[in-house]
């Protein structure tokens, strides 16, 4: 594999910039696309699990829709991170930055094998208020590493590498992304995007399982994580006022204006007078029986 990624040392600009070796067709955006289809896989495990009861079998033609209803924002997640290392490739074209995005591409798949012991624990992606539920990070691991079994262990491993691998080995095929590519991403991301739209049945329990399945685990976590930073928290006083804390006294025990005038209702007699007995409804009961 790094034999297979290795190029030239390159050569430098007239502005100082070095360039990659000439024949090297790195494209992040195809590389994405490679990172798309690990993260549909990643779905596609999940979705079609038995334990999990999502789908019947494989081979309807609902399922394939159902599929891309679970997936289709990952596939998104993929183009738009696709889009931003074009977005950087083009400002900067050598080896760190071809490196950086590769990396990062890694780190997401390796992040979609994670997802599968979260969902499979918690049903829901991780957000970072469910991280803070959980008093922090060791807690979540300890709670999704029985999840992981050794398919999974495995994954954690071979799903990076061969992203790696995809992308040393695509980058000297093509410079560019392919149209048909783009154009099947696309179909698969408004047919997914059309089944996640509300209907009526939104309530069943099935439904909702599937609605949480369809949450791309990254843009869940980049969210969450921005919201709990960045976003205001309501404030609440730690101490209560004395106002506040005559609601926990007696009517007769209260000291402030409006409540020592206060009088029962008439013809109503309070505890408090003689010659009034309550009478506890418990042994009326018994008594009657």
């Amino acid at each position: 594999m790094a034999a297979a990624w290795r190029v030239g040392r390159g050569c430098m600009n007239g502005d100082g910039k070095t360039t990659p070796a000439p024949g090297h067709k790195f494209s992040p955006l195809r590389a994405a696309l490679w990172l798309a289809l690990v993260l549909v896989a990643a779905k596609a495990a999940l979705f079609f699990d038995p334990e999990l009861e999502f789908v019947g079998t494989p081979l309807d033609a609902s399922a394939v829709l159902g599929l891309a209803m679970v997936s289709c924002k990952d596939v998104l997640f993929a183009l738009c991170a696709g889009l931003l290392g074009e977005g950087l490739w083009r400002l900067r074209r050598d080896r760190l930055v071809r490196h950086l995005l590769v990396g990062a591409y890694a780190v997401c798949a390796l992040y979609a094998v994670i997802a599968l012991g979260v969902f499979r624990y918690f049903n829901r992606p991780l957000s970072y208020d469910l991280i803070r539920f959980m008093h922090g990070g060791a807690a979540a691991w300890s709670s999704v590493k029985e999840q992981l079994t050794v398919p999974i262990t495995l994954a954690l491993v071979g799903v990076p590498l061969a992203v790696v691998t995809l992308v040393a080995w695509d980058a000297r095929r093509r410079p560019r992304a392919p149209r048909w590519a783009l154009g099947v991403a696309a179909v698969w991301i408004v047919a997914g995007g059309w089944q996640v739209r509300p209907q009526a049945e939104d309530w069943k329990l099935a439904r909702q399982d599937a609605l949480r399945l369809a949450i791309s685990p990254h843009f869940e976590l980049l969210r969450s994580t921005f919201t709990g930073l960045t976003g205001s928290k309501p404030a609440f006083p730690k101490d209560f006022s004395p106002e506040e804390m005559e609601e926990f006294r007696s009517i007769g025990g209260r000291h402030f204006a409006g409540t020592e005038n206060f009088q029962m209702p008439p013809g109503e007699k309070s505890f408090g007078n003689a010659g009034f007995d309550p009478v506890n409804p418990v042994n009326v009961e018994r008594s009657s029986s």
